[in-house]
């Protein structure tokens, strides 16, 4: 094996890790699955890798199964995009960080994707309504010191509260970079002339246009409920409470279960070619499931109905909501300070 075969084999993984509500399942779904395309030797999101990272991964595993996980990404060419590794609560990104060292070793790429304060706490909150945790934005948000307070009835597994002050993207970057020899930040409002992935992957200008035109013409996924949307769905909550119920978890828990099923079973079968006509008719069916249980959801309708039926109108945080001010500034200043 020669000099060049041997470094091929031992490339480090490239790795984006959010933050969530940054373009990310755009990113995924109309740019990174081309990138492959460009560069052959690239690996992007392959199998074992997601179910390990969503599944084993995300519970205590032994060092020796963290390093076997490293050494299988380290094997040449990987490409991971998982928006939940940075860790939906900052409270949790130092944990978040070290395991991600511990995962994928100091000489991984790091591509984190940051917006400014504001515009970014409000997609977030509206990302815990779309899941059905509702709470009023002003129990959502809380100062360190409230938060530490109610932190032992706080379910680990969901983002019910959020400490204001402790999204400080200067601190995520000391992280990221005295843990990574590379780490690239990225500004939301110019992720879409995708120059990260310029430098990254060694794209030409063409080939770089081509993956904006893919981003451009691709359908804008997971948009936040507009201000009406938000309303009904308070409206919905209030009506539901009246009764002695409330939501509680995702509308789409069903949909995600028989997801999962469906990957296992696939898992499983050991297939790392694509499926074969067989295959493809043996899932059809749960995909059909899937499907129809997504066609009744409250967040289908409130997405794809009402918010293309009734005029779109930017759902803003009341200013009750408790923020940081100062910290915020100073977030917002490093945003810009961001090379796109």
């Amino acid at each position: 094996m020669s000099r060049k075969q041997m470094d091929m084999s031992r490339r480090a993984p490239i790795v984006h890790i959010g933050l969530p509500k940054t373009a990310t399942t755009s990113l995924q779904r109309h740019v990174f699955p081309h990138i492959p395309e460009l560069r052959t030797d690239i690996k992007y999101n392959e199998r074992f890798i997601i179910h390990a990272l969503r599944g084993p991964l995300q519970h205590d595993t032994s060092r020796a199964e963290e390093l076997d996980f490293r050494d299988s990404v380290n094997s040449g060419g990987h490409f991971i995009s998982l928006e939940h590794l940075v860790g939906w609560s900052p409270r949790n990104w130092e944990e978040a960080a070290d395991r991600n060292l511990r995962l994928f070793g100091r000489d991984a790429t790091v591509i984190v994707s940051v917006r400014g304060t504001e515009a970014y706490l409000t997609s977030v909150y509206q990302q815990m309504i779309h899941q059905k945790n509702i709470c009023k934005p002003e129990d959502f948000f809380l100062s360190a010191g409230k938060y530490d307070a109610v932190l032992p009835f706080i379910a680990p597994a969901i983002l019910s509260r959020f400490d204001v002050d402790s999204f400080d993207l200067t601190y995520l970057h000391k992280l990221y970079s005295a843990r990574f020899e590379r780490c690239f930040f990225i500004p939301f409002d110019r992720i879409d002339n995708l120059k990260f992935l310029e430098e990254i992957f060694d794209l030409s200008d063409v080939e770089l246009q081509y993956l904006a035109d893919k981003l451009k013409r691709g359908r804008k996924v997971n948009r936040g409920y507009s201000a009406t949307a938000m309303a009904l769905t308070f409206k919905r909550e209030d009506a539901l409470r009246a009764t002695g119920l409330m939501s509680l978890g995702s509308d789409y828990s069903a949909i995600e279960l028989a997801r999962q099923y469906s990957k296992q079973s696939e898992m499983n079968s050991v297939r790392v070619s694509a499926p074969t006509l067989f295959q493809k008719i043996l899932f059809f069916p749960r995909r059909l499931l899937q499907r129809a249980i997504r066609w009744t959801t409250w967040r289908y309708w409130m997405q794809n109905v009402v918010d293309n039926v009734i005029p779109y109108r930017k759902y803003q945080l009341p200013d009750g909501v408790y923020r940081n001010g100062v910290l915020a500034a100073k977030n917002d200043e490093f945003v810009k300070s961001l090379k796109g």
